[in-house]
């Protein structure tokens, strides 16, 4: 151990090792705990499906899109949340996996993906897996 090391930050160190010494064992008794979001490390061909979709998008445009693949697009100057579309030029969507804010009002943006598809100012490039991408028709 460091001999700089001072009796506070040692004392916070040791609270924080009991705390995850006793929660980790008591997750696997929580129902549903020990299969809760087990297998989300690995990539799968959906994944690779997703990742496909969102290089479609140009860097410099503005982009709406479901929740999940939003995280995908933040390094973007402007990201909108579906069904936000605004001044957006591309839409990405994925109507396979939805994050804890599309399921807590899933009918805006099923309905935006319902509009989407029946519009003509709209185009849809990509459709694989229930993942989509549209993008604005020049007017």
């Amino acid at each position: 151990m460091d001999d700089n090391l001072d009796i506070d930050t040692l004392l916070a160190w040791c609270k924080q090792e009991v705390v995850w010494d006793l929660a980790i064992p008591l997750w696997g008794v929580v129902p549903g705990g020990e299969d809760y979001q087990r297998n989300d490390w690995r990539v799968t061909a959906h994944d690779h499906i997703a990742a496909r979709a969102v290089s479609l998008v140009p860097k410099e445009a503005v982009v709406s899109s479901t929740n999940v693949l939003g995280a995908h697009l933040s390094d973007r100057r402007r990201v909108l949340s579906l069904p936000k579309l605004a001044d957006a030029t591309w839409v990405v969507a994925d109507e396979t996996r939805s994050s804890y804010a599309d399921r807590s009002a899933p009918l805006p943006a099923a309905a935006a993906l319902v509009r989407l598809r029946q519009s003509r100012d709209w185009k849809l490039v990509f459709s694989r897996d229930g993942v989509l991408v549209f993008h604005r028709k020049k007017a």
